[in-house]
Parts: C-alpha cells; sequence; structure tokens
C-alpha cells in the first residue's frame, strides 16, 4: 500500500489516497472489493514507471514476494518512491540481515543511511499462515 501527499493528521478513511499494486488477479479483487476507495493497480511493482511516482509517498507497507532474491528490487524501488522523511514498513526474508551479496549491503546501507534499521521477527510468525521462513521488518521511520 502506498500513501501519497497525506497533510498532516489522517485516518484509515483517507482510502481515496491509497493506491495498492498487485500481481495476483485474486488479490486485486479481493482487494478491491473490500476497499473500493483504494486505487488498486493489477501490475508486477517493478514494472510500473517508477519516475511518475518519484518521491511522492509518506508511508509504504509492504511485502514483496520472497523469489529469487527480488526482495531487494521491490524494497529498495520502494525506497525511491518515498518523499524525504518518507516512512516504510516491509517484512523481508531474514537472510537480508546477513546475506553478504551486493544487493543486501546496498539495502542494508540505504536503510541505515536514512534512519532505518532492520529487525528480526520471532521464529514461526507467519506459521498460521502455511509458512515456516524465517522473517524481518524492515524500517525507515
Amino acid at each position: 500500500l502506498l500513501a501519497p501527499l497525506l497533510d498532516g493528521d489522517y485516518e484509515v478513511t483517507d482510502l481515496d489516497r491509497i493506491y495498492a499494486i498487485e500481481i495476483d488477479e485474486t488479490r486485486v479483487q479481493v482487494t478491491a472489493s473490500r476497499f473500493p476507495d483504494i486505487t488498486v493497480i493489477r501490475d508486477d511493482f517493478l514494472r510500473v514507471p517508477a519516475f511518475k511516482w518519484m518521491r511522492i509517498f509518506d508511508t509504504i507497507v509492504m511485502n514483496p514476494p520472497f523469489v529469487k532474491g527480488s526482495e531487494y528490487d521491490h524494497i529498495l524501488g520502494a525506497i525511491a518512491l518515498l518523499k524525504d522523511g518518507g516512512q516504510l514498513v516491509s517484512i523481508a526474508p531474514a537472510g537480508i540481515m546477513f546475506r553478504e551479496s551486493k544487493r543486501a549491503v546496498e539495502l542494508r546501507d540505504r536503510v541505515s543511511d536514512l534512519g532505518g534499521y532492520i529487525k528480526p521477527l520471532p521464529s514461526g510468525s507467519f506459521k498460521s499462515e502455511g509458512t515456516s521462513i524465517e522473517t524481518c521488518l524492515v524500517l525507515i521511520p
């Protein structure tokens, strides 16, 4: 969910200012039916023309796919959409906390440069959803 240009205090009732980008058609339909005032875009987040939205979002909440390291591209791409002082909360695989690949180091450095941090979640946090993958939160306050 991406929330652009929210002035001052706002509540969840400001749904017309929220965007959701989802590749899965079923999830798009469910989101659109539950939240008809949200703009739901059916597309791959990495293919959405970021230059149109560069640095306009106050808040981004995301759960990127955990596929072949694509979480790095998704999170770094989302960071590029934040305006100065914007906030990001993302679930990610725990490996981003310790992997030494170029993308992992780049992500950790970028989060740190923005005053953020990466925090492990308790083991089994998503067991009720059918997965035992170890996860963490990426936070940019």
